[in-house]
C-alpha cells in the first residue's frame, strides 16, 4: 500500500504536499503515541487508525488550499460542495486505494471492525482541516480541565478518545517548524514555493488571491539557496 501512497502523493510533484510530508506527520504521530504514553489510552484500533490516518492525510494533495479550490471550482470542491474540500478527497482517496484488493491491509478485519476503523480514519484526516483548528483546541483543553479537576482517565470515552485522536494527528501535521533548523528551514521552504505557485495561479484564473501568501514572492532566499531548494524566482 505504501508504494500505491507514494505513486498518489508524488504524481502532481508537489514541493510541500508529497509523500515525504505523510510520511514524516505518520512518524510525528507514531513518537506522540509512543511517548506521550498514548499506550495507556488507545487500543491497537486506535493507533493502527491513527498511524494510517496520517500516513494518507494529505494524499493526492492538489497543492492548493481548500480556498483556492473553493474559488476556482474545481472538481474536488463541487464533489464535495466547499466543505473540508481537500480533507475529504484525501479520505475518499484513502478508501478507494483500500478498496483495491492489491493494497487492501483491512481485508480481514470483519465488518465491524472495519467500520469502526473507517469512521476513525475520517474522522482524523477531517481534523487536520485548519478550520477545525481553534475547536480542537478548545474541546482539548476542556478535556484537560476536565481530567485535571476529576482525575479522571483521558480516554475514558470514546468522545473523549475521539477528541485525543484528532489533537495528535492534528498536532503532527504542524510539527514542521518544530524540527531542528535545518530541517525545518527546509520544509518552510517547500510550503513557501508551494503558496507562491498558488499566488501566480490565482492570478492566472483572475480569482482573489490569498493575501497572506504575497509577501512570500518578495522574500524568497539567495539565488544560491533557491537553486539549492528550486524555488521560483521574485515577481
Amino acid at each position: 500500500m505504501c508504494i500505491r501512497d507514494r505513486e498518489k502523493y508524488d504524481w502532481r510533484k508537489n514541493p510541500f504536499h508529497n509523500f515525504n510530508h505523510g510520511f514524516t506527520v505518520m512518524n510525528s504521530t507514531y513518537i506522540f503515541v509512543k511517548t506521550l504514553k498514548m499506550e495507556d489510552i488507545f487500543d491497537s484500533k486506535y493507533k493502527f487508525a491513527l498511524i494510517l490516518s496520517a500516513l494518507c492525510h494529505d494524499i493526492d494533495h492538489t497543492g492548493k488550499t481548500n480556498m483556492f479550490e473553493v474559488n476556482s471550482l474545481s472538481q474536488i470542491a463541487l464533489e464535495y460542495h466547499d466543505k473540508s474540500v481537500l480533507e475529504q478527497h484525501h479520505a475518499a482517496t484513502t478508501f478507494f486505494i483500500l478498496r483495491d484488493q492489491r493494497y487492501n491491509i483491512l481485508e480481514n478485519l470483519d465488518d465491524e471492525q472495519f467500520i469502526q476503523i473507517r469512521k476513525l480514519i475520517i474522522q482524523n484526516i477531517l481534523a487536520t482541516d485548519m478550520r477545525q483548528h481553534f475547536d480542537l483546541v478548545k474541546q482539548f483543553e476542556h478535556l484537560v480541565k476536565i481530567y485535571s479537576q476529576n482525575k479522571s482517565h483521558l480516554g475514558d470515552t470514546e468522545e473523549n478518545k475521539g477528541v485525543l485522536s484528532s489533537f495528535l494527528i492534528h498536532t503532527a501535521d504542524l510539527t514542521g517548524p518544530a524540527k531542528q533548523w535545518e530541517v525545518a528551514q527546509t520544509w518552510s521552504r517547500k510550503v513557501a514555493q508551494e503558496f507562491s505557485n498558488q499566488v501566480v495561479e490565482e492570478a492566472k484564473l483572475e480569482i482573489p488571491v490569498t493575501q497572506y501568501m504575497i509577501c512570500l514572492l518578495y522574500t524568497s532566499p539567495s539565488p544560491r539557496d533557491r537553486q539549492k531548494s528550486r524555488m521560483p524566482s521574485s515577481a
